[in-house]
């Protein structure tokens, strides 16, 4: 594992033809992704940090902005951050924007934070160096989940203030929810409701849990025998193409849960004040046509069936 990521070399983005990559969280074409930095400090128990460790490695914001540069060349004009937390040292983000604006480079980008690594005044300093959108796991609206997830911020009025201040700052959000969590009731699911409502995001991704490998949730179901096996050595040495996902066994159906998903992305895109959000936002012609796949998309969820 890598300590010095600055000894690494450059990624050979020349290989890649830039005019095929697009994102719907920006209207800056072409875009590339960047992960800057690798590991996270924080022990959530949904997480699996096998890969990238607990340990936090960063490169510096010099050789964040070589990179950078050399995107620019490429004719790249907007860069998706995707560390597993872009905002974990104050310094450093502070010292990358100014490097930016100094630079006075020029070009849109989005950022992964948590409620417990910005503020007002970050989040105003990030976006006057180009950052247009800032995403943050929320992941439930019960206390008592966030409790159980061990995530490091449990107080939701927190997590409100800081989507006010993002909007504040000028940003543009995205929250990350999940569903069917351990020992997640109809009520927390309720709360979770609740939350997606008040802190009102631009955007959502709403995801059903899922015990993945080398988490402490997984371990925990082995353990308790919620599993019938350890479903992901079998799958390893058998990936056979029926394999479903674990959810977590305690939870109500796989069906349940994705019909509330899709109910949360109805309800949070149909709102009047947001489609007239995401309406502005378009800009012009070839803004509304970008987004029309989406639209349809949502389109279909509104059709779905919904159980409960």
């Amino acid at each position: 594992m890598a300590d010095d990521l600055d000894a690494l070399p450059l990624p050979a983005q020349d290989l890649l033809n830039p005019e095929l990559y697009d994102s719907v969280i920006t209207d800056a074409h072409p875009v590339t992704t960047m992960v800057t930095s690798r590991g996270c400090p924080f022990q959530c128990r949904f997480c699996s940090q096998s890969i990238t460790g607990k340990s936090y490695r960063f490169h510096s914001p010099e050789r964040v902005l070589e990179e950078i540069k050399g995107c620019m060349d490429l004719g790249y004009r907007g860069i998706l951050f995707y560390d597993e937390v872009f905002t974990i040292r104050r310094k450093r983000v502070i010292e990358l924007c100014t490097l930016i604006q100094k630079e006075r480079m020029r070009f849109d980008w989005m950022a992964r934070g948590t409620i417990n690594t910005v503020d007002g005044d970050l989040m105003r300093a990030m976006h006057d160096a180009g950052c247009r959108t800032i995403t943050f796991g929320v992941e439930s609206g019960s206390e008592r989940i966030l409790k159980r997830m061990n995530r490091p911020v449990r107080d939701t009025k927190k997590i409100a203030k800081v989507f006010r201040d993002a909007k504040a700052a000028g940003l543009t959000s995205l929250a990350y929810m999940m569903l069917g969590n351990p020992d997640e009731t109809v009520e927390d699911m309720k709360a979770t409701r609740a939350m997606l409502r008040a802190i009102n995001p631009d955007h959502v991704h709403i995801s059903v849990f899922v015990a993945y490998p080398a988490t402490e949730f997984y371990r925990e179901g082995v353990e308790r025998g919620l599993f019938s096996s350890d479903v992901w050595r079998g799958f390893a040495a058998n990936p056979a193409e029926a394999f479903r996902v674990p959810t977590w066994p305690e939870a109500p159906p796989a069906e349940t849960l994705f019909a509330e998903a899709r109910r949360l992305y109805r309800t949070h895109y149909f709102r009047p004040h947001n489609i007239w959000r995401h309406l502005r936002a378009a800009g012009g012609l070839r803004g509304i046509r970008k987004r029309l796949p989406y639209l349809q998309a949502l389109l279909r969820l509104r059709r779905a069936p919904a159980a409960g």
